[in-house]
């Protein structure tokens, strides 16, 4: 709060031979009254509780949204929780899945569905101008397509 000055405001210099007694220098600041005068004296003490009042609300609403803010968030928490297990359980089945899927005997059934067969003699092809595939014992280019 600002501070009030209670200082006695001086009055004008007098003329020698024209002094005025104490009581005759006019006031413009009464000592304890402030700048209203007798009003400001009665409200002051109501109007401070009520300040002080007002600041206290101020401060319990701010503590208290504070704090459902924080219950909130700790419950998001939870749930982003919950949600993660869950995510590793169903990425945990998944990656067994892939792994029975990829396992050579289902891929033979799979090719077999589809109407494919092993080849009964392999078919290596060089290209042009490169020495010969190893397995090949010797033959370069094209070989005859293995029949199913």
């Amino acid at each position: 709060m600002a501070k009030i000055s209670r200082h006695v405001a001086r009055a004008p210099s007098i003329a020698p031979g024209h002094e005025q007694s104490a009581s005759q220098v006019p006031t413009l600041l009464a000592p304890g009254r402030g700048l209203a005068g007798t009003w400001s004296s009665s409200v002051t003490p109501l109007l401070r509780f009520l300040l002080v009042l007002l600041f206290a609300f101020g401060l319990m609403y701010i503590y208290l949204s504070q704090l459902s803010t924080v219950a909130n968030i700790t419950y998001q928490i939870d749930d982003m929780k919950v949600t993660a297990t869950v995510l590793e359980h169903t990425n945990a089945q998944l990656a067994g899945q892939v792994a029975a899927q990829n396992a050579p005997g289902e891929i033979e059934q799979a090719a077999r569905a589809r109407g494919m067969v092993p080849a009964a003699t392999p078919v290596f092809v060089a290209a042009p101008g490169s020495a010969a595939p190893a397995n090949t014992g010797g033959e370069s280019g094209l070989a005859q397509p293995a029949l199913p």
